[in-house]
């Protein structure tokens, strides 16, 4: 799969989290998201470079700079908000294809909401207890040790979250599972019976007259032309494979 079939192919699937996906169509997409992200961040870049020279010149370049700083800032937003399911949901996909179930990506997350959440709780009640006075947040022995005990307790989850983010990260590396798991056929066809990919009309066909396909596979081959149909296995691999059971 090519970079730019890799783009297309994960905003075909903005939020298909079934299925499974190659190593090339996540990291090409992960490439593209980072590649995205560096140029949006590298125009605000300048931007901000030109808005500090202009500092002393007139209001009105000053003013506009500062809106095409807010305008890139909102861009920016709303682009993360747009690949954030599409990457996602590649990542699940990937993680199928891999062997191993997509709520894996949950602990990672789930940890580091609990440890922001135990950080926020720890730096409001330490707030709460000079009466909101942030000045005098550092002043006070037992604010202090209330943020220490925060900021341990939030250590804790934030480092399982890394464990498991090596983890998946290793598991997002590996070569496809070959066969057929239960989360679809391998999407390269390594291990994939060639049967599976042919239609179910050709497989009846194909049993009437004799051929080894069983009744058992027709149904079975139902399914997958189902996965065709729902884009998880592409329309190439699925006339490649006909042909090659029609040469049975």
């Amino acid at each position: 799969m090519t970079f730019l079939e890799a783009i297309k192919t994960c905003f075909k699937k903005y939020c298909v989290f079934s299925g499974r996906a190659r190593r090339s169509e996540y990291w090409f997409f992960v490439l593209f998201t980072e590649l995205l992200g560096l140029g949006i961040n590298i125009i605000s870049q300048i931007l901000s470079g030109v808005l500090t020279v202009l500092q002393d010149s007139s209001e009105e370049l000053v003013l506009t700079t500062s809106v095409l700083m807010l305008i890139i800032s909102g861009i920016m937003m709303f682009i993360s908000l747009l690949i954030f399911l599409p990457s996602l949901a590649v990542k699940v996909r990937r993680l199928h294809d891999a062997g191993r179930s997509g709520k894996w990506i949950l602990i990672p997350m789930i940890c580091n909401f609990i440890g922001v959440m135990v950080f926020v709780t720890a730096f409001i009640t330490a707030l709460a207890m000079v009466n909101f006075d942030v000045d005098a947040l550092v002043d006070s022995e037992e604010t202090l040790i209330v943020l220490v005990i925060g900021a341990v307790c939030m250590f804790i989850p934030l480092l399982i979250s890394f464990v498991f983010s090596i983890i998946i990260f290793v598991w997002t590396i590996k070569d496809s599972q070959p066969g057929i798991n239960k989360w679809g056929p391998n999407p390269k066809g390594i291990g994939n019976p060639s049967a599976v990919y042919a239609g179910a009309s050709t497989a009846s066909s194909a049993e009437s007259e004799g051929s080894p396909v069983t009744s058992d596979k027709v149904e079975e081959l139902k399914k997958y032309k189902q996965l065709l149909d729902e884009d998880i296995i592409t329309e190439e691999e699925f006339e490649q494979k006909k042909k090659e059971l029609l040469d049975l």
